[in-house]
């Protein structure tokens, strides 16, 4: 029999029935509980009424009694209780109303009852007139007459008829309490037996139950320690990416300005394996990482405008010796379709390509490999938003059917053979699974054994972009690393290793910059405000004083607001990058190359494009002034001062087209290629009619004209 309460139905059913019963007994107590406070209330109400009754014809007979004294006296003392007892009338028959303010036929009776009062007192006064005017005995002959005590019967029967009305209700409230009560103990009664059916039903259930949540806690309990396990993975692994990524930093920094030095093919093929086993061991250590801080959700995206056709190029350019040196067929196709510059985490983007065809070139020993960047299905010209496809295909080993979905598990790799055939961790297709997925795209896998792979991602709606991507808005001379391009700098070195501080003073030893170093914060303020440099790189993490807060103590000395501080961290899993990215100037990862540490540079220093050094005077740095670059810099400034609120304020197609015409003109004058594409990607925004777009095109042009400013108008530097 037990067994029929074992399905959740059946204990859904006592559950609600319980919960039934108590809202009965809740109600049932609430109505008798109303009930009886009801009767209470007009119970008190009643007696109140009796006792102002009993008060009004007690000050009848006490008035009464007045008259008769002054009757007999003369004596105007006697006429005090009158006074009294008629004040108190009134203000008795004030409170009568009171009690009934709803109930016209108590409402009669009492004004039938103060009109008799009235009519008495009445009397009263007007045998009392009499006594004063013609003496007693005419007074005498006027209460002979029997009218007061006529009134005074008839006050005396209305009295009495209202008290036993009053007396009969109270006890017929009386009598209510008891019903009341009665039902309230039967409801109570009724519902606590079912209730108590139902508890014992549920403390069945509740011990039954009991084993089951024993065994669900050993679960959880087994399901906390996993879990506090992968959180000291992730702190073992944050802590380790900064030991390693700092020696690092020195041995693929300084492999390179080696690679650099060295002449003699021999040695140089040394370099190059030192350079790329350092970069293997890298790109290792960043796989490793990135998978931990998906799984730890501590992962952050950069969402900015990005140029895929851009980041397809790239790709294209890196992978071509490979296909040279395998004799593969290596094409990059990009549609027509795809927009100039989408938002995405451009990195992110770039890094899943790069693990797609390294993936696909690994794999593949003869036929070809093929990137496609196109529209996805249902994209629309000049919408605001279109589906991205990227698909890689490879004509390799391909891979089982039973192992196509475990391709995107840590570890995991196409065949059981396969990491002994082509090396590799297994970690790169998972960590391209978990970034898409991450930055809200989906990837799909499609392949046989023997007939080649494919992997499509797919964004379904990616926002265009009206501002250029930072790649767009490059020249070409930013891909030259030439550090004398820059205005000469004073930079100050911050770091507690001294292999990094080398590093860095190695990278810019050819060059007119100063370098100075400290090795702690303490060290670095006193330099700072004492040598005043141009920048700083700082690392984040010293003992004492750390990088942030030197920042604060720079930031807070007036005239060092604008100072530009750049953070160097060697850590991968810092929880507060966003923070540090907001608070400082600009941000260098560990290992950095001299690619990296120019665009760093090249953010705050200006160019000195067209303006070249005299190269007959050693170590005089002082940059001469063109009158080109004059005009340029003034007709810049015109334009944003003159024309610029013009058009931004008025959104007129033709004024917007004039503008850009005008902007292109100053690029040919300079020769600068961002202004021009920044001009082109303006006359697109207004062809297009997309207010949205060309708002954010033209929210672009100051920051536009401060960047380029600088370079075209800066007084010379020493």
């Amino acid at each position: 029999m037990l067994r029929l309460f074992r399905p959740a139905s059946t204990r859904f059913v006592l559950i609600a029935v319980a919960c039934a019963l108590a809202i009965v007994a809740m109600v049932t107590s609430l109505l008798t509980i109303t009930k009886l406070r009801s009767r209470l209330v007009r119970v008190q109400l009643v007696n109140e009424k009796r006792f102002e009754l009993e008060n009004a014809f007690s000050a009848m007979r006490d008035a009464e009694t007045a008259q008769r004294g002054f009757l007999i006296t003369g004596d105007n003392r006697y006429l005090t209780p009158l006074e009294v007892a008629t004040q108190e009338i009134s203000n008795i028959f004030a409170r009568l109303y009171s009690f009934a303010p709803d109930d016209p036929t108590t409402r009669d009776q009492i004004s039938e009852l103060r009109l008799l009062i009235d009519r008495k007192l009445a009397e009263l006064q007007s045998t009392i007139t009499v006594r004063r005017r013609e003496g007693r005995d005419a007074a005498q002959s006027l209460v002979a007459n029997d009218e007061g005590r006529k009134i005074m019967e008839q006050i005396r029967e209305r009295f009495q008829g209202m008290l036993s009305e009053a007396r009969e209700e109270v006890r017929v409230l009386r009598g209510g309490y008891f019903n009341a009560l009665f039902y309230g103990e039967v409801a109570g009664l009724g519902a606590g037996l079912l209730a108590l059916i139902c508890g014992l039903g549920s403390l069945w259930m509740y011990r039954e139950a009991l084993v089951r949540v024993e065994r669900e806690e050993k679960l959880a309990q087994g399901k906390l320690k996993a879990e506090e396990a992968s959180r000291e993975k992730s702190a073992f692994l944050a802590t380790m990416s900064h030991e390693i990524r700092t020696p690092m930093n020195a041995i693929l920094g300084f492999g390179e300005l080696l690679h650099a030095e060295v002449k003699e093919e021999r040695l140089r093929g040394f370099t190059d394996s030192i350079l790329s086993s350092g970069r293997a061991l890298l790109q290792l250590i960043n796989d490793i990482l990135d998978l931990s801080k998906v799984e730890a959700g501590k992962l952050d995206l950069h969402i900015g405008p990005t140029d895929v056709r851009g980041v397809a190029l790239f790709v294209e350019r890196l992978f071509a010796q490979q296909a040279r040196e395998k004799q593969l067929d290596w094409k990059v196709e990009i549609a027509d379709g795809i927009p100039s510059t989408l938002l995405l985490d451009e990195l992110r983007v770039r890094q899943v390509l790069l693990n797609l065809i390294a993936n696909a070139f690994k794999f593949t020993e003869a036929g070809s490999v093929k990137l496609s960047v196109r529209p996805g299905p249902g994209s629309a010209e000049n919408s605001s938003r279109i589906p991205l496809v990227l698909e890689v295909s490879d004509t390799g080993m391909g891979i089982p059917p039973e192992r196509v979905q475990k391709i995107f598990e840590p570890f995991e790799q196409a065949g059981a053979d396969a990491r002994s055939q082509s090396g590799g961790t297994g970690l790169g297709l998972a960590i391209v699974k978990q970034l898409v997925e991450l930055m809200g795209g989906t990837i799909a896998v499609r392949s046989s054994l023997g007939g080649g792979t494919t992997i499509r991602v797919v964004f379904a709606e990616v926002e265009v972009s009206a501002r250029l991507a930072r790649s767009v808005l490059l020249d070409d001379s930013d891909d030259v690393i030439d550090f004398n391009g820059l205005r000469a700098a004073n930079v100050l070195v911050v770091d507690d290793n001294a292999t990094n501080r080398q590093l860095v003073r190695a990278m810019l030893a050819d060059s007119h910059h100063t370098v100075e170093e400290a090795s702690d914060g303490k060290v670095a303020l006193e330099k700072i405000f004492s040598l005043k440099p141009d920048l700083v790189l700082m690392d984040i993490r010293m003992p004492g004083m750390n990088g942030p807060e030197v920042l604060d103590a720079v930031r807070a000395k007036a005239g060092f607001e604008l100072l530009p501080v750049v953070a160097v961290t060697a850590s991968s899993m810092l929880a507060g990058e966003g923070e540090l990215r907001r608070a400082f100037s600009g941000y260098l990862r560990k290992p950095f190359s001299r690619a990296e540490l120019f665009g760093e540079l090249a953010a705050f220093l200006p160019r000195l494009e067209n303006v070249p050094i005299d190269p007959t005077a050693p170590g005089d740095t002082t940059v001469k002034r063109g009158p080109v670059s004059i005009a340029v810099g003034t007709q810049l400034h015109s334009l944003l001062i003159r024309d610029y609120p013009r058009v931004r304020d008025g959104l007129a197609t033709s004024d917007v087209r004039e503008f850009a015409d005008a902007i292109s003109a100053v690029a040919e004058q300079a020769k600068s290629r961002r202004l021009r594409e920044y001009a082109q990607n303006l006359r697109q925004a207004s062809e297009s009619f997309s207010v949205g777009r060309l708002e954010s095109a033209l929210e672009d042009f100051p920051a536009i004209v401060e960047r380029l400013a600088p370079t075209l108008t800066a007084p010379p530097a020493v």
